[in-house]
């Protein structure tokens, strides 16, 4: 885990846009027929769960848990390996009818469920106990090919001349040294996507200045921020131009619908023994958040799973304050970008005819996804009030989609397309827990590690940092220094209660819990029986009861000290609690 650590730097810069003049241009495809859904209607299924799709009978057999994998930018994409290896071993991950995936966590996710390249025991490599984690296993066999199939920097660490260790700390070499050193691998990923003769040029001195580079590029165009997920996926085969994803249920109805110009990525999750993927994002309304009483913090689930793309819950004009009525719509995900052609079904589920769209810097829809979904500038809002000139900044830098929902029709009864900025479900939720009770599950494994030291700790983890779960149950966050958060919500601009799902006077004894083995520095598993409440801006019906685990990552004295002893002096003492974009 520790090879990890100083990788993300070129990710944390390319997860939006890099605005290059790579100007924007699309064309519509042929019409295609798509299969919709409309949640709100009294007899909706969730189309995995229906017979009519195909996958109903394996999902059906399997136990009703949820596994949610918390984000966490680097930190995330380490974490979510080790957990998911942890859940296959203990024999949890093949029992399980979902897994819900949130930013950090979301390349692991769609990479076991995708990839082609290695059985999923080599993908996600083999479990190690402290006194084995030696450099040499990090960054073998051992490490999984989801991080040996990365090359540079993964496997060349801890050799690289420019990667060493001294005086017992991790001392990386500019990142910059790093991609002149390493140009050939971006070049030929330049050669790949065809991109301008320059462009990689213009990308890397974006890089050494990223401020300077939006400010001077802004009013020109909105740039390559699906780069992050192209690089993020290559390695596993995954990144395509013009390339769809399905379920393989759908697979031969998608490919015979498309055609052969795109290629179809098929999910593995049959061939895997796999739960159903759930990755979500948001849609983000920039100009809120400023006022907690005139324009509190909005956004809304946007949810891609192998089977369906869209919003679940339904939200009028007054709840954005930006957008029209949108939401309560699902499309297969092959026509998510597209334009309607006739009314929306008025019931649960049916057929629309919608023409396909595309544009020049079209990366795949794996890579679409990955990139909005790991889009942490969308969580701009979390960061303090902004002025509006600085809004509209964010703004464009942010990635768009084009919603439809028959929530919003034209004078035909057709939808109209509405452009919405999208990334990072972290303004919401970045535990993964919500898509799972919108499911009702009866067992939530829940893994967490947002206990990250901060300018309040310095050195030391902060347990008070796991503002998700303690929102979730509708506690308050205001004891953190410098911020008064209403209860039930991650911000000061948050109304009261925007995150409650669960009974909040059901939290005291579990914290207690956790507070518990966390100073007596043992593994952090606390399990127990919780109510869930309405909470009807995100589609959670309440009133029934889940099993849930949470397992919380903080330093735990046993493994510490089984450490290998050079091992132990490269990490700082808050390991694993490092920042989400700690190099």
């Amino acid at each position: 885990m520790a090879a990890s650590l100083g990788v993300m730097r070129f990710l944390v810069l390319t997860q939006c846009s890099l605005l290059v003049d790579a100007g924007r241009v699309s064309w519509p495809w042929s019409s295609v027929e798509t299969q919709v859904w409309r949640p709100s209607k009294p007899n909706f299924t969730y189309p995995e769960l229906d017979a009519s799709f195909g996958a109903s009978a394996r999902l059906s057999s399997r136990r009703n848990v949820g596994i949610a994998v918390a984000g966490g930018g680097s930190r995330g994409i380490a974490f979510a390996q080790g957990a998911f290896r942890a859940l296959r071993d203990s024999g949890i991950l093949d029992q399980a009818r979902y897994m819900s995936v949130t930013s950090g966590s979301i390349p692991i996710g769609v990479g076991m469920h995708f990839q082609t390249q290695d059985t999923l025991k080599e993908f996600l490599g083999t479990s190690m106990t402290p006194d084995q984690l030696t450099y040499e296993n990090l960054v073998g066999p051992a490490a999984g090919t989801a991080i040996t199939r990365l090359g540079w920097p993964f496997t060349q660490y801890p050799s690289n001349k420019d990667r060493r260790i001294s005086d017992g700390a991790f001392k990386p070499s500019s990142f910059l040294e790093q991609l002149e050193i390493h140009g050939r691998d971006y070049k030929r990923i330049q050669e790949e996507l065809n991109l301008p003769p320059g462009l990689w040029n213009k990308i890397s001195s974006c890089l050494e200045n990223l401020c300077s580079c939006l400010l001077n590029r802004l009013p020109d165009f909105q740039g390559l921020w699906r780069l992050l997920g192209y690089v993020t996926l290559h390695p596993y085969g995954l990144a395509v131009r013009n390339s769809v994803f399905a379920h393989y249920t759908q697979f031969d109805k998608v490919r015979s619908m498309i055609g052969s110009h795109a290629t179809v990525f098929e999910s593995k999750d049959s061939v895997h023994d796999l739960p159903f993927l759930i990755s979500q994002a948001a849609v983000i309304a920039p100009y809120t958040g400023r006022d907690n009483d005139t324009s509190p913090i909005f956004a809304a689930p946007l949810e891609s799973t192998p089977l369906y793309v869209g919003v679940p819950a339904s939200y009028t004009s007054l709840d954005s304050g930006a957008y029209s009525s949108f939401g309560d719509a699902l499309v297969e995900p092959y026509a998510f970008s597209s334009e309607p052609q006739n009314p929306f079904p008025n019931a649960s589920t049916g057929t629309m005819e919608v023409h396909r769209r595309s544009s020049a810097a079209d990366l795949g829809g794996l890579a679409d996804l990955v990139s909005v979904a790991t889009c942490f500038p969308a969580d701009f809002q979390l960061q303090g009030v902004l002025s509006k000139c600085k809004i509209s900044a964010m703004e464009q830098v942010l990635p768009h989609a084009r919603l439809w929902s028959p929530l919003h029709v034209g004078g035909d009864g057709v939808p109209l397309t509405q452009r919405v900025a999208v990334g990072d479900a972290g303004i919401y939720d970045d535990i993964g827990h919500i898509p799972l009770l919108r499911r009702r599950v009866s067992h939530l494994v829940v893994v967490i590690h947002s206990a990250a030291h901060d300018a309040i700790t310095g050195d030391r983890e902060n347990i008070d940092e796991l503002i998700y779960l303690r929102a979730a149950f509708g506690q308050s966050n205001k004891h953190v220094p410098g911020h008064a958060y209403p209860p039930g919500s991650i911000d000061p601009n948050m109304t009261r209660d925007y995150l409650t799902v669960f009974e909040p006077t059901e939290f005291a004894p579990l914290w207690t819990k956790i507070l518990s083995l966390y100073e007596a520095k043992k593994p952090v598993v606390v399990r127990g029986s919780f109510t869930v409440v309405d909470n009807p801006h995100f589609g959670i019906v309440g009133g029934w009861k889940t099993n849930a685990v949470f397992i919380i990552a903080t330093p735990v004295a046993e493994w510490w000290s089984a450490l290998p002893q050079v091992v132990a002096a490269s990490l700082p003492p808050y390991f694993p609690n490092f920042d989400a974009f700690e190099a």
